[in-house]
């Protein structure tokens, strides 16, 4: 709020502070203009806040959904440090832009341990017992990007900010379970929503996004069940709408999966993906120009969709209209070069068009990229 933040060099009065404070590494102001302040925890917990407006500081699961996200905490701790500023050959590759420093910390008696360009610890908001808290660090040997156990509140080190309000207990177990489903761990994923909905039963986002868990590990059923929970909560979710669409596609209920896609263009009528998926389950319907005039609406709303290009192109196919379906399979390729259905499909159009050649290339080229039912062309049409 702008109040001043006392700095505190005396090791004796640090070490007996009940307020925030703050310090430079060995009280040098040249360590603090390479790697800034070090903050006791009593300066992170300050009600009238130690972020800037629209930060705060981060709580440990947000630090855990942080390296969740970056692979786990011996993945992370690499691509969390700096590409330089560590001693030898403890620096990282950066890769998660968070660009972690070896800026030491201060012991609890106010003394410096000799460990900065080898270290760097930094505060969560989140504590265990009346003098101690929460603290991630990164270390000099791979694998310490974890939850160090616990430290005393007195302890001096860095902060980082997080931009936005700070979440309550449920933001953060959904927070952690898409970094979870990022990775595919579904069940973990499930896990941590299932918390979420615990401390929230009210909590739309948490059923919709389990219900995305529940549908990548095939529980159909279990997805349409949070979907509706979702809709039941807020029947203007436009997204519970496409995702409930795609489970009932997956079932081969096309009818109902229309219906909700429906719904859910008309709550977003600039929702692409849900014309190009109301396409599809059209043209499994025969309904083919319906199928056309979703796909082309995807388009028009997305240039750069290349799989709406290709479902066109396999529309146009159907009409026997070649030339129209490889248009479309060439942008489609053009947008995605390594798009194997599109290779295919290109393939099957110029096989029609009586382009052996072409076509056995293309199925060639589909093979490469893994679809594996262009090898039965090439040995039933290409030898």
């Amino acid at each position: 709020n702008g109040d001043s933040i006392p700095q505190v060099q005396d090791a004796r009065v640090w070490a007996s502070l009940t307020n925030g404070a703050w310090c430079y590494f060995e009280n040098k102001t040249a360590n603090g203009n390479t790697y800034g302040k070090l903050y006791n925890w009593h300066a992170v917990n300050d009600p009238r806040g130690l972020a800037p407006k629209g930060f705060h500081l981060p709580t440990d699961e947000e630090w855990r959904t942080l390296t969740d996200f970056l692979g786990g905490e011996i993945q992370a701790e690499n691509k969390m440090k700096s590409i330089g500023g560590w001693e030898d050959s403890g620096i990282g590759t950066n890769t998660s832009g968070f660009s972690g420093l070896p800026g030491g910390f201060r012991d609890s008696d106010g003394t410096f341990e000799d460990v900065i360009g080898s270290y760097g610890y930094w505060w969560s908001s989140s504590e265990k017992a009346s003098s101690i808290a929460f603290a991630r660090n990164l270390g000099f040997n791979p694998g310490d990007a974890h939850k160090d156990n616990l430290f005393p509140k007195l302890s001096g080190f860095s902060v980082r900010c997080l931009r936005g309000l700070k979440p309550d207990a449920a933001d953060t177990y959904i927070n952690r379970g898409l970094a979870k489903s990022h990775l595919q761990d579904y069940t973990g994923a499930i896990a941590d929503y299932n918390k979420a909905i615990q401390l929230n039963p009210n909590y739309d986002t948490a059923y919709d996004k389990r219900g995305n868990a529940k549908a990548a590990l095939k529980d159909y059923i279990g997805a349409i069940e949070d979907y509706n929970k979702t809709i039941q909560l807020n029947s203007k979710y436009d997204i519970a709408y496409v995702n409930r669409g795609l489970v009932k596609y997956y079932l081969q209920d096309y009818i109902g999966s229309i219906a909700d896609y429906s719904k859910g263009i008309l709550l977003n009528p600039n929702y692409a993906l849900a014309y190009n998926n109301r396409g599809l389950a059209k043209y499994y319907l025969q309904d083919y120009r319906g199928a056309i005039s979703d796909y082309s609406k995807a388009i028009q709303l997305n240039p750069d969709y290349a799989d709406a290009y290709n479902n066109r192109g396999c529309a146009n196919l159907y009409f026997k209209d070649y030339t129209e379906a490889i248009a479309d399979y060439n942008i489609a390729i053009q947008l995605n070069p390594d798009n194997d259905k599109a290779y295919y499909n290109r393939g099957n159009a110029k096989y029609y068009l009586d382009d052996k050649n072409g076509a056995c290339k293309d199925w060639s080229k589909a093979g490469e990229f893994g679809y594996s039912d262009a090898y039965t062309n090439i040995k039933n049409f290409c030898q």
